[in-house]
């Protein structure tokens, strides 16, 4: 009788969830050790493992901020001045950086860039790993699987070279996953995403499916604050020499022969393309395709008469995101994680689980592999996980309620 009990408790748990442990702890373990190796540096401050001050591109915002907060914004838009800036305030030997962001992105740098920098980047790092533990809690999925998701490869990644993707990831997951329910603070959300805008392509289109009027009122008046606030604090002009010059820089840098050192962390169908030998035109062509697509599906799932748990719904959109853009990183994926999460958590019996874990591990040997083959895969990975996704729903293995795919 109680080998019979035995058994049937084992029997209540997926058959994935040993490995799943495993998986985890491997991908902590090696997040760890390579964000270790990143604090061995040179005399001149530069990093021995990436040739880069360890703070990578923290330095953006930190700089940035302390250049426009002492009355020098106007050198963010020109190159060679704000290179001889960081040269000149970090080391001489500093790689070539950029200011990539929108002026907004000011406002939040603020509080960091009147704090020495190694201070800024601690803070920086354990508020945005925060507020994105914040944003996972709203899926309701289990203590553990919530913990694996905030520690996961891709916030690792994200940590390591100093970037905002675990700022931008919380403002998506949260948006997505609060839109139904709490519509003004996921518009609110989606607003402030517009740090980014390249993540925000399907979020109109969504919310209109949706009907979500508040969400959409809301996001509208706080992109509207916060492009008002960066005129008022910095100068009005700040979104002119924006449009003016760091757009075209970056769209040059995104369009320059393959391959670029930023091709090799890139995430997109566009950059796939240019990976496979298409020209600039031919690969925003099939660009367009995907995120037409993209945009389709996303509408299609987010309408009312279309019934789903809702955390799927925000699974399949977070990698509907990365699909529908030409601009994405491998540093920007922790929503990805999230996806992989909820998936893992509304599919016990999933098929082909071990490759789930090696896309959870991926963000951290991606560019490494990028590097020395030449071929910029990561968007077939996020279609393959779409494709899993679908396949494993049409087969009944999501436990997600009443849903039809045609």
């Amino acid at each position: 009788m109680n080998k019979q009990v035995i058994k049937a408790k084992t029997a209540q748990h997926p058959p994935s969830l040993p490995l799943a442990r495993y998986v985890c702890i491997a991908g902590i373990v090696a997040g760890l050790f390579l964000h270790m190796q990143i604090w061995y540096y040179y005399a001149d401050g530069l990093s021995v493992a990436t040739k880069t001050s360890p703070f990578w591109d923290f330095n953006n915002l930190w700089s940035g901020t302390k250049m426009a907060i002492s009355g020098h914004v106007d050198w963010l838009f020109d190159v060679d001045q704000y290179r001889a800036e960081l040269r000149r305030t970090i080391s001489p030997n500093i790689p070539n950086h950029e200011w990539s962001y929108p002026p907004s992105m000011l406002l939040i740098g603020v509080p960091f860039a009147i704090l020495p920098e190694a201070i800024a980047y601690l803070l920086w790092t354990f508020c945005t790993i925060g507020l994105f533990y914040l944003a996972v809690r709203t899926l309701e999925l289990p203590k553990l699987t919530t913990l694996a998701i905030t520690f996961s490869p891709a916030i690792f990644f994200n940590s390591i070279l100093g970037q905002n993707g675990a700022l931008t990831a919380a403002f998506l997951i949260a948006g997505l996953s609060l839109a139904p329910k709490r519509p003004i603070i996921a518009g609110i959300c989606f607003g402030l995403l517009t740090i980014k805008p390249q993540f925000g392509l399907l979020i109109p289109f969504i919310l209109l499916a949706s009907r979500n009027w508040q969400a959409i009122i809301s996001a509208g008046i706080t992109a509207i604050s916060l492009a008002l606030a960066t005129g008022l604090f910095f100068g009005f002009d700040v979104w002119t020499m924006f449009f003016a010059n760091t757009q075209p820089l970056m769209r040059g840098i995104m369009e320059a022969p393959y391959m670029q050192a930023y091709h090799i962390s890139a995430a997109t169908i566009f950059v796939a393309m240019r990976s496979a030998g298409l020209e600039l035109w031919s690969a925003y062509f099939v660009q367009a395709v995907f995120t037409t697509m993209s945009l389709l599906y996303s509408v299609w799932i987010w309408r009312k008469d279309i019934t789903m748990d809702h955390r799927l719904r925000v699974a399949i959109t977070a990698i509907l995101v990365f699909l529908a853009t030409p601009y994405g990183y491998t540093y920007d994926l922790p929503p990805v994680a999230a996806a992989i999460g909820i998936f893992f958590v509304l599919c016990p019996k999933m098929k082909l689980a071990p490759l789930l874990g090696l896309i959870w591990l991926s963000p951290l040997f991606n560019s490494t592999i990028v590097f020395q083959t030449g071929i910029n895969y990561y968007a077939f990975v996020l279609i393959f996980l779409l494709g899993l996704m679908y396949w494993n729903l049409r087969g009944g293995q999501i436990s997600q309620g009443n849903v039809k795919l045609g």
